[in-house]
């Protein structure tokens, strides 16, 4: 899913189910992102035929007059990333050792990169012929009691 979709699962204390949420943050230009979010909560016991339409309901994450809800955290944080701005220029930057995580996804993307352009396939991809079957991403959020995909530890 990295780097542009981030999976969360959360736990309203309103409703106390698990949330599911899919950020798909989309390049539109050199300067400009915008993102997409499905959220979504399993019930084993509410199921859809296969060639039903998906119900579902639109939230915008602006308001009227199209600045950013202020209201809402997701909102707030589609704010931050939408509106980064231009690309910071690197070949000026000073990292230290707090930085490291930063040096390890460079070194790891660039290993990719170069895998693909010698052929290859990068981490994470699958050719679709290989297996049709439906690929499980495993969540743990141990913040919320989920120490399992899809599975509550008791309180």
């Amino acid at each position: 899913l990295f780097p542009n979709i981030l999976r969360h699962v959360f736990k309203p204390e309103k409703s106390g189910k698990l949330f599911h949420n899919l950020q798909y943050r989309v390049p539109i230009d050199d300067t400009s992102t915008q993102v997409f979010m499905v959220t979504f909560s399993p019930d084993e016991n509410v199921l859809s035929p296969p060639t039903a339409d998906t119900p579902f309901e639109y939230v915008s994450m602006t308001d009227e007059s199209g600045g950013y809800r202020m209201d809402m955290v997701l909102a707030q944080d589609v704010m931050a990333w939408e509106t980064q701005g231009p690309i910071f220029d690197r070949s000026r930057e000073h990292l230290s050792s707090a930085d490291k995580g930063v040096v390890i996804l460079r070194r790891l993307l660039r290993e990719q990169i170069d895998k693909v352009h010698n052929g290859g396939t990068p981490l994470g991809v699958r050719p679709a012929a290989e297996d049709a079957r439906l690929i499980e991403l495993e969540v743990i959020n141990e913040r919320i009691g989920l120490a399992h995909p899809q599975t509550e530890v008791a309180a």
